[in-house]
């Protein structure tokens, strides 16, 4: 059977199935690749979602000054502005609200 063949006939398998192959080709190409993956079971894949690290990285590289970008014209003061002191933006978002509401 070709993939021409192939193709059609999953397309009109039910989604389970689908899944099913799907798997089945992913576990294929993992033994192509050399890597042992045991039918039916659950691996861990490694997520910045619960990494303490990664949020403490992030923070630190926040709190360091940035560096000003340069920008080359003669009106560079019309187009870019800093602030004098650091504000903190859910604080800074509550006060436009509050101003929008009264």
């Amino acid at each position: 059977m070709t993939l021409s063949d192939l193709l059609p006939a999953l397309q009109n398998l039910p989604r389970p199935d689908k899944l099913r192959a799907m798997q089945f080709l992913l576990a294929e190409l993992a033994r192509d690749e050399g890597l042992a993956l045991i039918p039916d079971t659950t691996y861990e894949i490694w997520s910045p979602l619960d990494s303490h690290q990664a949020a403490q990285t992030l923070l630190e590289s926040l709190d360091r000054p940035s560096p000003q970008p340069t920008i080359q014209s003669n009106h560079s003061d019309r187009w870019f502005a800093t602030l004098p002191k650091r504000i903190d933006p859910l604080e800074f978002q509550r006060s436009i609200r509050s101003e929008w509401d009264d």
